[in-house]
């Protein structure tokens, strides 16, 4: 080649420090797309469980118990199975008026490593009894996700703030007892 012999060998040190370079930031790369679509498939799952976490209507409660238990695993989707779905079609026999309405408005992602994932989804519930309406809206749901068959499952829910001690039952969802919204009250001037 007509080059000395140190020139020959730095030009092969060099390409072979470019190459490995190449090749790192190749993987890296490769590695960030593969997270970036672990996320979106997580924040659309959660978004998913948002939108019918405390979507029931007399006329449509048992197709949404079908679609949010496709969602779901482990102790959770047993709770569900146990509590909603025994309470709920009684709740709208007796009330079949009533309606719940909830609507993912964000999904905070906390962490996705590969099988498990947690996240934050703040969600607009809505709650009528065909006569009057209340709202709760940017409620905090706290999740977490594992990944079961190359899909997303919802393990674990609790409302943000809940040390997760509680029943484990979905915001808003009737559990068969009958509930007395807490009326308001003016207060006048304080006493002193």
């Amino acid at each position: 080649l007509g080059l000395p012999r140190n020139a020959a060998i730095v030009a092969v040190v060099l390409i072979a420090v470019l190459a490995s370079v190449a090749i790192w930031q190749w993987r890296s790369a490769s590695t960030a797309a593969g997270e970036k679509d672990e996320r979106a498939a997580v924040v659309s799952r959660a978004s998913a469980f948002g939108d019918l976490a405390t979507s029931y209507n007399a006329a449509n409660y048992q197709d949404q118990m079908r679609k949010i238990q496709g969602l779901m695993t482990g102790d959770l989707l047993e709770r569900y199975k146990t509590s909603t779905v025994q309470s709920l079609p009684q709740a709208f026999k007796t009330s079949p008026q009533a309606a719940l309405t909830s609507k993912t408005k964000q999904v905070y992602v906390g962490s996705v490593d590969g099988k498990f994932a947690t996240v934050v989804v703040a969600v607009d519930i809505t709650v009528s009894d065909g006569k009057s309406q209340s709202s709760a809206p940017q409620s905090l749901i706290r999740l977490s996700l594992v990944k079961e068959g190359g899909e997303w499952k919802v393990s674990q829910m609790n409302a943000s703030g809940d040390d997760g001690s509680g029943s484990g039952q979905l915001p808003g969802v009737p559990n068969g007892q009958q509930t007395q919204q807490p009326k308001s009250e003016q207060s006048g001037k304080p006493k002193n």
